[in-house]
């Protein structure tokens, strides 16, 4: 058993080197607290979680969770986590480059087998929006796809069984540039 445990003000700087160039994040500051953890069948454990992403992002993260039986019950509320970050993975596969984009997440997420040895049961809920993306073809060098905000409002996803539900979707001064070559393959 422990009562609380905290870390305040740690950097944490992430490297992907299975990539060419390797993928970097910068994360600060870092800012964890647990409190009544512990082994016992039935206790839950509380966290907190607020950390900095590069110089404008934020996520921060809440809830309990229960080893026996498993339950975790998460609150999530990601600001503005700056896409370009994830241009590494995307130049793997593609000829595009994400120029700029701001990925929000406001949630909750739970997981929780209802009995012991049973599967696990998940549902999730909340809103995930994309705001400033601009995307460019390498090929041709232009504009490929970019817009001032899509919104997917009201998600609401459920696993055993599986459902997902979208209440709206809201894209504001979306572009897209779609070329069909002579062989039929697009860009």
């Amino acid at each position: 058993h422990v009562d609380a445990a905290t870390l305040e003000g740690a950097t944490v700087l992430t490297e992907d080197r299975t990539l060419s160039p390797a993928a970097r994040v910068s994360h600060s500051p870092v800012d964890v607290a647990i409190s009544g953890w512990s082994t016992a069948p039935g206790s839950r454990m509380k966290f907190e979680a607020k950390h900095g992403i590069e110089k404008d992002g934020q996520l921060t993260a809440a809830g309990d969770l229960r080893l026996v039986p498993f339950a975790l019950n998460l609150a999530v509320d990601l600001q503005r986590f700056p896409l370009p970050v994830l241009q590494p993975y995307l130049s793997q596969a593609t000829a595009l480059t994400l120029r700029s984009g701001d990925l929000s997440v406001k949630g909750s997420y739970a997981l929780a087998a209802p009995r012991p040895g049973a599967s696990l049961a998940s549902k999730a809920s909340g809103e995930v929006r994309v705001d400033n993306l601009l995307a460019t073809d390498d090929v041709v060098k232009e504009d490929l796809l970019k817009w001032r905000s899509l919104v997917f409002g009201g998600i609401r996803f459920e696993q055993g069984p599986d459902r997902l539900r979208i209440d709206r979707i809201v894209a504001q001064e979306p572009y897209a540039r779609i070329v069909i070559a002579q062989n039929g393959s697009t860009n």
